[in-house]
C-alpha cells in the first residue's frame, strides 16, 4: 500500500508532463469524438427539416384540395388550372425549402365532351398532379401529390361548354343519384331551379 501512494506522489509531483506521443494520440481521440458529435448534430438536423418539409407538402396540398372541392372558390379559375395559380393558391403555407415546380391536368370525361347531347349537362373529373421540390442537403428532392376538382360542362346548342365548378363531394353524391336512378329503369332530367339541393347553389335539379 505505501508503495502505491509513494508511485502515486511519484506521478503527480513529476514534472516530466504528458509524452508527445500521449498528446498526439489524445488529440485524435478528441477529433473522432468532435466528428461524431458534429454528424449526429448534421444528421438530426436533417431529419427535423424534412419532417417539417413533409407537414408543409401536406398542408399545401391539403389547401388547395379545400380550394378546388368547393364550386365557389373553384369557379375563380375557371376549367384551366396553371401552374401559376396553384403557386398563388398554396403560396401562404409553403416554407423556405419547398416549392411547387410543375402542374399537370387530367380530364375524366364520363361522357366524352364531343358527344354531349344539346340541353344536357356532364361532370368531367379533374385530376392535379402536383410536384412539389423539397431542398435537402443531396440536392432538390421531387415529391408528387394529387389534388381533384369537378367541372361542369353543358351543351345549349354550341358544344360542350364549361360553365362552373361542382361542389366534389356534392358532385359524388349526385353521380351516384343519376346511377341509381337509371339503374332502376328511370331517367334523369334536367330543369332549371332556383337552389341545388346539395350544395345550394344555383345549379339544375334531378328527377326521376
Amino acid at each position: 500500500m505505501k508503495k502505491l501512494k509513494l508511485e502515486i506522489s511519484h506521478f503527480l509531483n513529476s514534472k516530466k508532463g504528458f509524452s508527445l506521443v500521449e498528446i498526439v494520440v489524445s488529440m485524435g481521440l478528441l477529433g473522432l469524438v468532435g466528428v461524431g458529435i458534429t454528424n449526429l448534430s448534421r444528421v438530426g438536423g436533417d431529419q427535423s427539416k424534412a419532417l417539417k418539409q413533409s407537414v408543409v407538402v401536406e398542408s399545401a396540398i391539403g389547401r388547395l384540395s379545400r380550394v378546388l372541392s368547393r364550386a365557389d372558390t373553384c369557379d375563380a379559375f375557371g376549367n384551366i388550372i396553371s401552374t401559376a395559380e396553384v403557386q398563388g393558391i398554396v403560396a401562404p403555407v409553403l416554407d423556405s425549402g419547398v416549392t411547387v415546380t410543375n402542374v399537370v391536368q387530367q380530364n375524366f370525361e364520363a361522357t366524352p365532351l364531343a358527344l354531349l347531347p344539346v340541353n344536357e349537362s356532364t361532370t368531367v373529373a379533374v385530376q392535379l398532379l402536383v410536384t412539389f421540390t423539397k431542398e435537402t442537403m443531396n440536392g432538390p428532392r421531387p415529391v408528387n401529390r394529387i389534388a381533384y376538382a369537378r367541372h361542369v360542362y353543358e351543351n345549349t346548342g354550341a358544344g360542350a361548354q364549361f360553365v362552373r365548378c361542382a361542389n366534389y363531394e356534392s358532385d359524388n353524391a349526385r353521380s351516384a343519384f343519376e346511377a341509381n336512378c337509371r339503374t332502376i329503369g328511370g331517367t334523369f332530367t334536367l330543369s332549371n331551379v332556383t337552389v341545388e339541393p346539395w350544395s345550394g347553389n344555383a345549379a339544375v335539379s334531378y328527377t326521376h
